[in-house]
C-alpha cells in the first residue's frame, strides 16, 4: 500500500529480531499489532523513541485504545486502505 519509489523493509518480529540498526535505517517505523501483541509493540515503540525514530501505527490495537498511544507521531485508526493514501500524499 506504500509508494513503489519508497525504499522498505518488512521486518515479522515472529521471525527474525528487530535490531537498533533497523530502526535507525528508517525514516519511519510502521507497526501493526492486533490487542494480543501490545506487549511487544510497547517494546518497539520504545526503542523506537529512545531512538528518536518516528512512528506510523495502526492495527486493532491502536485503534481500540489510541488514547494509550499518545507518544505515536501517526495513527492510523481506519481502515489502511482509506487513509493511508491521504499519509503520504501530504
Amino acid at each position: 500500500m506504500l509508494p513503489g519509489e519508497w525504499n522498505k523493509k518488512l521486518i515479522d518480529t515472529n521471525v527474525r529480531d528487530l535490531t537498533d540498526e533497523d530502526i535507525l535505517w528508517a525514516d519511519y517505523v510502521f507497526i501493526s499489532a492486533m490487542s494480543i501483541q501490545s506487549e511487544s509493540a510497547n517494546q518497539i515503540i520504545e526503542r523506537c523513541k529512545r531512538l528518536n525514530a518516528k512512528i506510523v501505527a495502526g492495527g486493532p490495537l491502536f485503534t481500540s485504545s489510541p488514547e494509550y498511544y499518545q507518544q505515536i507521531d501517526h495513527l492510523v485508526l481506519d481502515e489502511a486502505e482509506i487513509t493511508l493514501p491521504l499519509f503520504y500524499v501530504i
